[in-house]
């Protein structure tokens, strides 16, 4: 999916509701990600250290970069409680086991830090990835796990000049508040808003 001109901002409300500056932060971008409406970086890598970032990127291809991890699996011990942001733009929807792979997020970044997600809209990307979101799945993720929620809404994936019609992203930016484990897997189940194909 990428990094497109009308969620790329998504960032800046992180960083700024962890009261820091992107040259104070450490990032970890799930997939390897590009940039589509920026014509002095390709990647997300060179947008983020571009603004002074640490980054480190996690993708199964291991492209450009990328470590290459398997989001379906638990992470590797050394990356928890790394990270000042994860950021997650059109990569959970590509991960077979949901579970997991917020779980990952979740024991990512540090207590204080920031989660941001812009993830297919349910019901608008036929076909794409293995499940489609509404924003009612964050906003109770964010209840079970304390996530302070800084924003959740639907956004258009990309500003259009042509009559096609806008697939819209759900998209949100939530604080993890304080250390604790991740919600069981019968509880994430029972969250609504997360659908399959």
């Amino acid at each position: 999916m990428g990094i497109r001109n009308t969620t790329i901002t998504l960032m800046d409300i992180g960083v700024e509701a962890i009261k820091k500056k992107f040259n104070e932060i450490c990032i970890c971008e799930l997939g390897n990600q590009h940039t589509k409406d920026l014509p002095d970086c390709k990647t997300g890598k060179q947008y983020l250290t571009g603004l002074g970032a640490e980054h480190v990127s996690f993708d199964i291809n291991g492209k450009n970069g990328a470590i290459r991890v398997d989001l379906a699996r638990k992470i590797p011990e050394r990356w928890i409680n790394n990270f000042d942001m994860v950021t997650n733009y059109g990569t959970s929807e590509h991960v077979e086991n949901q579970y997991q792979v917020f779980a990952n997020i979740h024991h990512l970044v540090k207590v204080g830090g920031c989660m941001v997600h812009a993830v297919p809209q349910f019901n608008q990307w036929k076909g794409h990835g293995y499940v489609q979101y509404k924003l009612k799945f964050f906003e109770e993720m964010a209840l079970y796990n304390n996530y302070k929620i800084c924003i959740c809404e639907n956004r258009p994936n990309m500003i259009r000049t042509d009559k096609k019609k806008e697939k819209p992203l759900a998209c949100a930016v939530l604080i993890k508040q304080e250390e604790k484990v991740f919600i069981t897997p019968k509880s994430f189940a029972s969250l609504h808003g997360l659908k399959g194909k």
